[in-house]
């Protein structure tokens, strides 16, 4: 039964992905970082990160993006969405290349830690601050 539960997740996961890419890409006017960040949470939460994406990113009506994520809570969730893509990418990163060694468990940990705040701050959020900062990436690092 757990077999088939995590078979259907895996196929309603599969499916949320290509839908958020495809509608990304036709329908959805957002920065292209937070294209990619959207398009990495989905992929990592299935139809959780669908149902986030429906409520916090998705137009309702062409035209109206700006208006529809104005409210606080939408731009809080813009903003755990590229931190949770850049920071779960890098360690899932990590993860891969130190599987291939024998190290404790807790220098693990940490260079997986290390590698998700990296990975997260370089290529998320100093992009996403990038396109604010007038396209200056200098700016965005220390912004």
């Amino acid at each position: 039964m757990l077999t088939g539960i995590l078979a259907a997740w895996g196929v309603l996961t599969l499916l949320s992905f290509i839908f958020v890419v495809y509608d990304l890409i036709k329908n959805t006017p957002e920065a292209g970082v937070m294209k990619v960040g959207w398009a990495l949470v989905v992929l990592y939460t299935g139809p959780v990160g669908l149902f986030f994406y429906f409520m916090t990113c998705r137009e309702p009506i062409p035209g109206t993006h700006e208006k529809f994520i104005d409210s606080l809570w939408k731009q809080a969730t813009g903003s755990e969405v590229h931190c949770l893509a850049g920071d779960a990418t890098g360690i899932i990163i990590m993860a891969f290349f130190l599987s291939f060694y024998s190290i404790p468990r807790a220098v693990e940990v940490f260079l997986e830690y290390v590698a998700g705040f990296v990975f997260g701050f370089l290529l998320f959020q100093a992009l996403f601050m990038k396109k604010m900062m007038g396209g200056d990436l200098h700016q965005g690092f220390k912004k």
